[in-house]
Parts: structure tokens; C-alpha cells; sequence
């Protein structure tokens, strides 16, 4: 049904997904420790990471 072109640009584009959201987690996680208080920037990144993987159940 897809040719294996298609195939690799859709694995390139997921794993280039993954990486941006993990990049922007980490940053964050940076962000919030030097603003707020260490284990509150870790509470909320690990809150909205908790979100995200409800979200892909649900779907």
C-alpha cells in the first residue's frame, strides 16, 4: 500500500516529532527550575507528560 520512500519520510517525521517534544520538555524542565521552585518545575513537566500519554490512550 506505501512505498518504502513514504515509509521512511513518515519515520523521519515522527522521530523528528519526538525529538522537537523531548527538547521542549527538557527545556522547560530548565526553565522552571531556575524560576520556580526545583521539585515544582518537575511536578508540572511531569504533569503535562502524564497529560500527553492520556491523550494517546484515549485516541
Amino acid at each position: 500500500m506505501y512505498s518504502d520512500f513514504s515509509m521512511k519520510r513518515m519515520k523521519i517525521g515522527m522521530g523528528l516529532t519526538t525529538l522537537g517534544t523531548l527538547l521542549l520538555e527538557m527545556t522547560m524542565v530548565r526553565t522552571f527550575d531556575v524560576i520556580l521552585n526545583s521539585l515544582l518545575g518537575y511536578m508540572v513537566i511531569t504533569a503535562a507528560m502524564f497529560a500527553l500519554g492520556l491523550g494517546g490512550i484515549y485516541v
